[in-house]
């Protein structure tokens, strides 16, 4: 579980499949990150994501290195 506010918000689409996904900033007291919002969670949450918005979100965590 991990929360903040969001910074930026972002509606893409899947090249392969066409589908939607979200990506969407969120920064803490720690720093920033970026959650991947994937199938029927798209639908069920594109009212309440919007910048300036605090998120608590659960799911599974994913490290990559820095760019």
């Amino acid at each position: 579980m991990c929360g903040g506010i969001v910074t930026s918000f972002e509606r893409k689409y899947s090249k392969n499949t066409g589908r939607e996904f979200d990506i969407v900033t969120v920064e803490d007291l720690e720093g920033t990150f970026e959650v991947m919002i994937t199938g029927g969670r798209v639908d069920r949450y594109k009212d309440e994501i919007a910048v300036d918005t605090m998120l608590t979100i659960y799911g599974k965590l994913s490290v990559r290195d820095e760019q």
